[in-house]
């Protein structure tokens, strides 16, 4: 188990706010939830894609998750979200995952890219017709592949950012850094590990 022993997260406010909230409200819609191109559990225009069948390795994931002012979160999240409240925090994060030999399938792993990927997390629910539903709404990604950026929100996914990655690993210590190439995202984040959480956290081991 990884503890978070320092955190360090910048993020400028978006001089266009609502160009990246947009993006982000309509998320792919299952096949079973949708009919004549609508989500029916959010109202949304389906924007479902067809995604590329590939392979690849997921080489590391940190999962950063800190409590958050509900009042704070609810200014940014768009209807028909709203944040989720863990002991009345609401809970934000950044999923910090490494992937490898990514490529296409039937081609040989030594051809497959790797990157470094962020993406930013705000755990949300939201009211449907089946009832109250659960998730997380991603404002935005980051990554170190400029493939991505390109495909993302055409072949994958998600609109990513260009970011330049510091990574230090150790068999018991992980230090990550990112700064977005458009001046928008900078974080860094330390860890070690541990045999149990800290007291004082507001996640419970399973």
């Amino acid at each position: 188990m990884v503890v978070v022993s320092k955190l360090w997260l910048n993020r400028r406010s978006s001089s266009k706010p609502k160009r990246w909230l947009t993006r982000a409200i309509e998320p792919p819609c299952s096949r079973r939830g949708c009919a004549n191109g609508v989500n029916k559990k959010l109202g949304s225009r389906c924007t479902a894609m067809r995604v590329p069948a590939v392979r690849g390795i997921i080489d590391r994931r940190v999962l950063v998750n800190f409590r958050v002012d509900p009042a704070v979160l609810a200014a940014v999240v768009p209807s028909p979200f709203r944040p989720k409240l863990t002991h009345d925090s609401g809970m934000a994060g950044v999923c910090l995952i490494r992937v490898a030999q990514i490529r296409p399938r039937g081609l040989p792993a030594f051809v497959g890219i790797s990157s470094e990927n962020a993406a930013h997390r705000i755990a949300v629910e939201w009211d449907s017709d089946a009832g109250r539903q659960e998730g997380v709404f991603i404002p935005r990604r980051d990554t170190s592949s400029r493939l991505n950026v390109m495909a993302g929100g055409r072949l994958f996914p998600g609109v990513h950012h260009l970011a330049d990655f510091k990574v230090r690993e150790t068999s018991d210590t992980i230090s990550i850094s990112l700064r977005s190439r458009d001046g928008e995202t900078a974080l860094r984040v330390q860890g070690h590990l541990v045999a149990d959480l800290p007291e004082a956290s507001i996640l419970e081991c399973q």
